[in-house]
């Protein structure tokens, strides 16, 4: 995903109230160390959304090596869209 304006992207951001969350009953999940987290707890993820320029996913995925991560749906997306769905400055 490149655009900002894409639907799916706008639906997640959302997410970042709680409002939204409840409604939809799903959360956000933001960074390596928190994807971790919930797969280690059990937390079934849907989607992966990825810069592809800054990890390799395939060789991530095997690593955490989750039962829980052959249905989760990959999406590749620019930093720039990715920044969108952030919490806060990781720096």
């Amino acid at each position: 995903i490149t655009s900002l304006q894409n639907s799916r992207l706008k639906l997640l951001a959302k997410l970042h109230d709680a409002k939204h969350r409840k409604r939809e009953q799903r959360v956000l999940v933001d960074g390596q160390r928190e994807i971790l987290q919930a797969l280690a707890g059990g937390v079934g993820i849907e989607e992966l959304w990825f810069d592809p320029e800054k990890i390799d996913v395939d060789s991530w995925l095997e690593d955490v090596g989750s039962a829980s991560v052959s249905s989760m749906q990959l999406q590749p997306a620019t930093a720039e869209v990715l920044q969108r769905l952030q919490y806060g400055d990781r720096n």
